[in-house]
């Protein structure tokens, strides 16, 4: 059963959808998840799998792209695509936070974070001069931790946040977001398209030079 389709992929602009049973790939029965996977990486890039589908007369076929570089996050696929509607309880208020709201502003920042994770920490400091230098107007910021809501509670006795931060514990936001590792930011625009996906220690300079490039801009 298919969960989710990446965007931009061979597979989205095969027609592969959400909720899809396929039933072969290549004539071939998978039996497992890992199985079909094993079966993709066998036909190889360039070439064309061809899928049966559950309730479909006519199969798919999927030509294969070449593998990801090194260092390539499924997130990275976000850019340019518009932040889903989707929810995330908030700690502070304990009521759920729209990461799009009717009226954006024109620039959010949704950071997934852990308690546990280093470079989260060493990023803090310069997410608070983010929150310090701009208006709520200009600039909405949502931190995000598949953490329950009372790890996170006592985490912020000592290292407070100043802006929405949410509990995902079923990975809900984080799984539809293909979020793999922390610390991770995507920066949204006003229409609410994902205009960045930056990670790792460094990533949050580069989230600032980002937003500092929309409102600083000179109209």
């Amino acid at each position: 059963m298919v969960r989710r389709v990446m965007p931009g992929s061979p597979a989205l602009q095969a027609g592969v959808s959400a909720g899809m049973e396929i039933l072969s790939i290549n004539s071939v029965v998978p039996t497992s998840p890992e199985h079909f996977v094993q079966l993709v990486s066998a036909t190889g890039s360039g070439s064309v799998a061809v899928l049966a589908v559950y309730d479909r007369p006519a199969p798919l076929e999927v030509r294969l792209a070449a593998r990801p570089p090194r260092g390539f996050s499924f997130a990275d696929a976000m850019v340019g695509q518009p932040l889903p509607d989707l929810q995330v309880d908030d700690v502070h208020s304990e009521q759920p936070v729209d990461l799009r709201p009717d009226v954006m502003p024109p620039v959010t920042v949704v950071e997934f974070w852990a308690t546990w994770c280093g470079p989260c920490a060493m990023a803090l400091p310069f997410m608070h001069d983010l929150r310090n230098r701009f208006s709520n107007e200009q600039l909405r910021m949502v931190s995000i931790s598949d953490e329950d809501p009372a790890t996170l509670l006592a985490h912020l006795t000592n290292a407070p946040m100043s802006w929405y931060v949410g509990s995902d514990p079923q990975s809900d936001v984080i799984g539809e977001l293909w979020v793999d590792s922390y610390p991770t930011w995507m920066v949204i625009d006003a229409q609410g398209t994902i205009i960045a996906v930056e990670r790792g220690a460094d990533g949050i300079d580069r989230v600032r030079q980002t937003v500092e490039r929309v409102l600083l801009a000179t109209p």
